[in-house]
């Protein structure tokens, strides 16, 4: 069966299924389809956030075509569906 172009996925299926190995709470052996749903989930969570990331870099008058740590902690900080990251990525202090 050939994966549909809605499960496809950059992100390298090999790579997804050693990440998700070292997980101690994943103790079984994942079907092809499950490593492919989870690859095409993550690939869709990242560009949700950059896309949110490259809205406040608009918003600060960023023309910049590179994304930097402060654009992503503004993304973080300013939606509640990334509320889940405050706890792990802390704000970049300023620098004076």
């Amino acid at each position: 069966m050939r994966p549909s172009p809605a499960t496809c996925s950059t992100l390298p299926a090999a790579r997804v299924k050693r990440l998700a190995k070292v997980d101690p709470e994943i103790n079984a052996k994942l079907r092809e389809e499950t490593v492919r749903t989870i690859a095409k989930a993550t690939e869709l969570f990242v560009e949700h956030l950059a896309h949110e990331a490259f809205k406040h870099a608009r918003q600060n008058k960023r023309n910049s075509k590179t994304l930097g740590y402060q654009d992503v902690c503004l993304a973080i900080g300013g939606s509640p569906t990334f509320g889940f990251l405050q706890d792990v990525i802390a704000p970049q202090p300023s620098q004076s």
